[in-house]
């Protein structure tokens, strides 16, 4: 009983030729691991947290964009300020002062109009749909149980990073070396600046030495 109910949790396998080998059919070579067969409950999780997952990128993405909009409308503006004001200094930081909070509610905006479009949850939709076609490609009864078992999934909970979390982000650890600026252009071996460069213009130090 118990070796039939754990069988029947498991994702049923379409072609029992193919257990041995990869999903086109192909013998793995000898030793090599087994593919792993999800269960439902698994596949549910995992799809869950893949929605969740590109929301946020597409969230971050966004929010860059028009981040960068709104700083360069900003910096207009300033320019403006310290080239045709009466009075530059009080009016340049007046427009300072407000350029962090107005900075933070992009992100804001930004991730209630996500909010109220459920993005991740269209997303997630979409994704289940996919699989409910598959799925149906091995039989009506395979693709039914699909369908029941992805019915009630939800996004997985994720909060969308404000400005302040973005801002105060530690993207490496205290003391370690930035990592070099990314390229415009994919290249397999990436550019990395040599030591020298980063003390480059730097007084050496001098040690004493013993005779």
């Amino acid at each position: 009983m118990a070796d039939a109910a754990a069988a029947s949790a498991q994702m049923p396998v379409k072609d029992g030729s193919r257990v041995a080998g990869d999903a086109e059919g192909r013998r793995q070579p000898q030793g090599s691991p087994k593919r792993r067969q999800y269960s439902w409950e698994e596949l549910q999780g995992i799809t869950a947290r893949a929605a969740t997952a590109i929301d946020r990128v597409e969230y971050l993405a966004s929010s860059q964009v028009k981040f960068m909009d709104f700083k360069i409308s900003e910096a207009e503006k300033q320019g403006l300020i310290l080239r045709h004001s009466s009075q530059p200094t009080m009016k340049l930081d007046q427009s300072l002062g407000k350029s962090k909070s107005n900075a933070s509610s992009i992100f804001d905006e930004q991730s209630h109009t996500l909010k109220q479009f459920q993005t991740s949850t269209k997303r997630l939709d979409a994704f289940n749909k996919y699989i409910v076609d598959q799925e149906s490609k091995g039989g009506k009864q395979i693709g039914d149980k699909a369908k029941s078992v992805l019915k009630g999934s939800r996004p997985a909970p994720l909060a969308y990073p404000g400005y302040k979390d973005l801002f105060h982000s530690r993207l490496r650890e205290e003391g370690a070396r930035r990592l070099t600026p990314g390229m415009a252009v994919s290249v397999p071996l990436p550019y990395q600046m040599p030591e020298e460069a980063l003390r480059h213009g730097t007084p050496k130090r001098r040690h004493n030495k013993t005779f």
